[in-house]
């Protein structure tokens, strides 16, 4: 199984339906002091922006079957961002 956003990174996978919805939380733990380093602060902004449901329907609390967003990701960065590591023929 692989989660819904599996199909933002390469157009090979093909979602079956098969009934099974399973949910992650994602953690995100720092030190307080990391508030003070602008570095840390724009790492953990990177990190939140990056899990933002609202750009990101497949992180949304609710299901969203991957056909339902094929179009939210066309034509964005979101599938270039991994290019050179997927879809390589066998």
């Amino acid at each position: 199984m692989l989660p819904t956003y599996a199909r933002a990174i390469t157009g090979n996978i093909i979602p079956i339906d098969m009934g099974l919805q399973f949910r992650r939380d994602i953690w995100l733990a720092y030190h307080p002091d990391a508030k003070q380093s602008k570095a840390a602060t724009h790492a953990i902004n990177w990190i939140r922006d990056s899990f933002d449901q609202k750009k990101y329907r497949w992180f949304a609390d609710d299901f969203v079957h991957p056909d339902l967003f094929q179009e939210d990701f066309a034509g964005t960065n979101v599938v270039r961002l991994f290019a050179g590591f997927m879809d390589i023929p066998a």
